[in-house]
């Protein structure tokens, strides 16, 4: 039988004041990180929305009148330090833009990279963990209850897949291409969103050397 704390005798909830004001801080701090979160992919696909016609349109501008250029092997990786951290995330630079951080307070980082001329773009999400669960799974397990509630995620788009290093979720959103990548380490959970309006021939192997390149620690 579940009794409700405001229905306790005075003596015994005076009792229990301290234990139940902590109890209610703590999940009032996880919906804000659950809501901050929810917001910040909300936003995206709401961009993805706005700017789907007119990214579409300049792709096809550019298409147009893009000069076939050779083909290339040089390989560039970006390193990411996380701040406060003693580690650091290396990822394959698909021509990502003008960097910026979202949001830096100790608890949560997030940082934005914009399209750049592959037309990819990329969100660093990195937040402490939300239970004491180790591995990947709890990260994938949180973190897409929350987004899969997104209506505009085409769900028979979804696929995961699994490895050593992450937790993979690619869909289509607003018609529009998505990855997330969610992992842990050392006490954060981190999930990368990579995302652009269209696939274009070739996105395939930027891609895999993203997925493949991919790597995070000291």
């Amino acid at each position: 039988m579940k009794v409700k704390y405001e229905d306790l005798p005075p003596d015994i909830s005076k009792k229990y004041h301290g234990l139940a004001a902590g109890v209610i801080r703590k999940e009032e701090k996880q919906a804000a990180v659950n809501a901050t979160y929810f917001a910040y992919t909300e936003q995206l696909q709401a961009e993805q929305a706005r700017h789907l016609a007119a990214q579409e349109e300049a792709e096809n501008v550019l298409a147009r009148e893009r000069p076939i250029s050779p083909p290339t092997n040089l390989q560039r990786y970006l390193s990411i330090t996380i701040p406060n951290q003693n580690w650091k995330l290396v990822i394959a630079d698909m021509g990502f833009s003008n960097w910026s951080k979202v949001r830096d307070d100790g608890d949560q980082f997030v940082m934005r990279g914009s399209s750049g001329p592959s037309g990819f773009n990329l969100l660093l999400f990195v937040d402490n963990q939300a239970n004491g669960l180790s591995g990947n799974d709890p990260v994938y397990n949180y973190y897409w209850s929350i987004l899969s509630h997104d209506q505009s995620i085409d769900a028979q788009s979804v696929k995961v897949e699994r490895s050593e290093k992450f937790i993979k979720v690619s869909y289509t959103a607003h018609g529009q291409p998505n990855a997330n990548y969610f992992f842990a380490c050392q006490g954060k959970w981190v999930d990368i969103h990579v995302w652009k309006p269209s696939l274009e021939p070739g996105d395939d192997k930027l891609l895999a050397r993203f997925d493949s390149s991919l790597s995070y620690g000291p």
